[in-house]
């Protein structure tokens, strides 16, 4: 079938659906590749918390990214998703623990690329808009469309 839009890597961090972590902050946790993460993992992991305000955006994003360096070292060879947990404290209740998941492949032009999400979001990141709805004689005509990480 015809594709008839991509919604590319570079697209989503420029819509904010993701967000690339600093790349000299990567490097230091041992990783050489870049590295988003999903909004949600952005604001509920790495987003200063109004009830936290010892903690900053550098420090929580080095707590992720040395977490999931730490679990990569774990893996076997050729692993593209790893699981990790990283304790993150919001409010004044003490830490919450979070499972993320990393996937690695292909960015737009083909580069190796990690993207971080929250284990429950990967259902959902694969359910996303595979199709789109547009008007059609009798009715819905459902359009397929491709992601960047389909074949």
């Amino acid at each position: 079938m015809e594709t008839i839009h991509e919604y590319t890597r570079e697209e989503a961090i420029n819509d904010g659906v993701l967000v690339r972590l600093c790349p000299e902050l990567t490097r230091e946790a041992g990783i050489h590749v870049e590295v988003a993460v999903t909004r949600s993992v952005f604001e509920q992991c790495i987003a200063e918390p109004a009830a936290c305000p010892w903690q900053d955006v550098k420090g929580r994003a080095w707590d992720v990214l040395s977490m999931l360096a730490h679990a990569a070292r774990q893996s076997a060879p050729g692993t593209t998703t790893i699981k990790f947990t990283v304790l993150v404290q919001n409010d004044d209740l003490g830490p919450k623990s979070f499972v993320l998941r990393a996937d690695t492949g292909p960015g737009d032009h083909g580069e190796q690329v990690i993207t971080i999400l929250h284990d429950d979001e990967a259902e959902g990141k694969r359910a996303l808009l595979r199709a789109i709805t547009a008007p059609g004689v009798g009715g819905r005509q459902f359009i397929p469309i491709r992601l960047p990480d389909e074949d």
